[in-house]
């Protein structure tokens, strides 16, 4: 019934000589058409967060809730960047995981040697907003070869020291307290065989 509501609302919001055409300026709609969105999609998120702490959890719950979060985080950042604050840049803070793009083309270590790719079958964050910003998206993301690492719900967990021939292991042996590596430069050059 929300999404129903909701939908009929941004409708009206945005109708050129609709009821809000002379109580908003357009920015403000604007604003508000997206919170309006934004809520949609928590709403669905929350309907299959709680598909997905059933005991009869099915991995389609699991894909409605990736496919409602990741596209609404993506809409969102391109929409603060090409209409909101156009003329801005923006810092976003997010997980990695949400970031990322084009990660299916990543190995990854896996506890009994060797390389898997990922197996989401949803797309993050990263590469809807990729496909739509294309270069002017430049992720930072930060690594630790100590420490713990947590989340905002309590979980928490000791980080293990990297293995031998990851960027952390690599990292580490450096010695150097910081360090930044431009994998886009890096890869321009040709020097990406290197981290292999």
């Amino acid at each position: 019934a929300f999404l129903v509501a909701s939908s009929q609302f941004i409708d009206a919001l945005n109708e050129a000589d609709g009821p809000f055409a002379n109580v908003c300026p357009p920015r403000e709609r604007s604003l508000l058409t997206r919170a309006l969105k934004n809520y949609a999609a928590a709403v669905r998120m929350r309907y299959f967060m709680g598909k997905r702490q059933s005991p009869e959890v099915e991995q389609s719950d699991t894909l409605e809730y990736a496919n409602a979060r990741e596209p609404a985080m993506a809409e969102s950042l391109v929409w603060l960047a090409n209409e909101y604050y156009p003329d801005r840049k923006l810092i976003v803070w997010a997980a990695s995981s949400h970031l990322s793009s084009n990660e299916r083309g990543i190995g990854m270590l896996t506890p009994q040697g060797g390389y898997v790719t990922s197996i989401n079958p949803w797309l993050p964050m990263g590469d809807h907003v990729r496909e739509q910003l294309g270069d002017d998206y430049y992720v930072i993301q930060c690594i630790a070869s100590a420490g713990e690492a947590g989340g905002l719900s309590g979980w928490r967990r000791t980080l293990d020291a990297g293995p031998a021939g990851s960027i952390d292991a690599l990292c580490d042996g450096t010695g150097k307290e910081f360090l930044y590596i431009d994998l886009r430069t890096l890869y321009a050059v040709g020097h990406y065989e290197l981290m292999a």
